[in-house]
């Protein structure tokens, strides 16, 4: 995923992420990941829950800790869809808002 984080300072700015997403195909799931807040490289490991419908469209629900010790917890919704037959999604960020990052998914 990359984009632009509109966070808490020194956080706000470029953003880019990569790892992996491991679905439980009972609506958990959990992601280990790298990611770079405007140079700052954080690792992550976070879990949440999605949904599927019949068309495609999925939503990621998930809480992260801040970074600094104190700092209160991030609420992220993330909307997408399928594409390749399930192999891939695209996903956008919708919450929270006036963040601007999109990405994609890919079967490994």
């Amino acid at each position: 995923m990359s984009g632009t984080y509109l966070g808490p300072s020194p956080l706000e700015g470029s953003f880019r992420r990569l790892g992996k997403l491991a679905a439980d195909g009972a609506g958990n799931f959990s992601v280990s990941s790298t990611a770079n807040y405007n140079g700052m490289i954080v690792p992550e490991t976070f879990t949440g829950t999605y949904t599927m419908g019949s068309d495609c469209q999925m939503e990621l629900k998930y809480s992260q800790l801040g970074i600094n010790k104190g700092d209160k917890d991030v609420a992220t919704t993330i909307q997408g869809v399928l594409t390749d037959r399930g192999k891939s999604a695209y996903l956008i960020v919708s919450e929270p808002q006036m963040t601007v990052i999109s990405g994609s998914l890919k079967a490994q």
